[in-house]
């Protein structure tokens, strides 16, 4: 038979002592309140946005302070657009009268001086175009209508434009002593003097005069010292 201790009760100042819970453990907590993020340094994407916000409040700020001055000069743009205007609608009224009373026409030019200015006008009217500053319908249909009448004018009357420059260039040269003639329905030019013994000066005078045989429908220019068959010529052919 094994003895046994009885079994040994607490002190009496431990059993009145009620049992003690073990320490509640504290819940688990944020790092951060919900309500406070962790603080951290701007990103980029937040500067370039302030930065945007501010280039517009400068630009609103420097538009009511200086709107007055932007107001001003639109209107002196608008002026400036409406006197452009006026002043082609009046060439063009003026080219619209010349035509139809026959400013142009060959007849009416009985000098070389007036022949070389009113021609050459009738050419570059016949290509004109109405400036960029000119924004009215009417305007810019009136300055077309010209071009193409104009055009119109030097297709039909090429033949009668060249006798007539012909005639005019005749008594013109006759005072320098050179003959002038024609060939081949007058589309051939023959210019004969002594001033065309150097070939320097036939070059000068072909290059200054070659635009004005062109657009008057010259095939070729013969430039002659003398008028004897024997003679040397030089020519220079135009649709080339």
């Amino acid at each position: 038979m094994n003895n046994q201790n009885p079994p040994q009760l607490p002190p009496k100042s431990l059993q009145q002592m009620p049992p003690q819970l073990p320490p509640q453990q504290p819940q688990y907590q944020q790092p951060y309140p919900f309500n406070q993020p962790p603080k951290k340094g701007m990103s980029t994407l937040a500067k370039v946005l302030i930065g945007i916000g501010a280039f517009f409040v400068f630009i609103i700020v420097m538009s009511l302070i200086f709107g007055d001055d932007t107001t001003t000069e639109t209107a002196g743009i608008s002026a400036n657009l409406n006197e452009a205007t006026k002043k082609w609608k009046d060439k063009a009224i003026e080219d619209s009268t010349h035509i139809a009373n026959g400013y142009y026409a060959a007849s009416s030019m009985s000098d070389f001086e007036t022949f070389i200015k009113r021609y050459h006008q009738l050419e570059l009217m016949s290509i004109q175009q109405h400036p960029k500053e000119v924004t009215d319908s009417d305007v810019i249909k009136m300055g077309n209508r010209n071009a193409n009448n104009a055009m119109g004018m030097l297709i039909d009357s090429t033949t009668v434009y060249r006798n007539k420059y012909t005639e005019i260039i005749k008594d013109k040269l006759w005072l320098d002593n050179i003959k002038v003639r024609t060939e081949n329905g007058g589309k051939n030019l023959w210019l004969i003097g002594g001033l065309f013994a150097s070939n320097r000066y036939i070059a000068e005078f072909h290059n200054g005069m070659k635009p004005m045989f062109k657009a008057l429908g010259y095939k070729r220019i013969y430039y002659k010292w003398v008028d004897v068959s024997s003679a040397e010529y030089t020519y220079y052919d135009l649709d080339k």
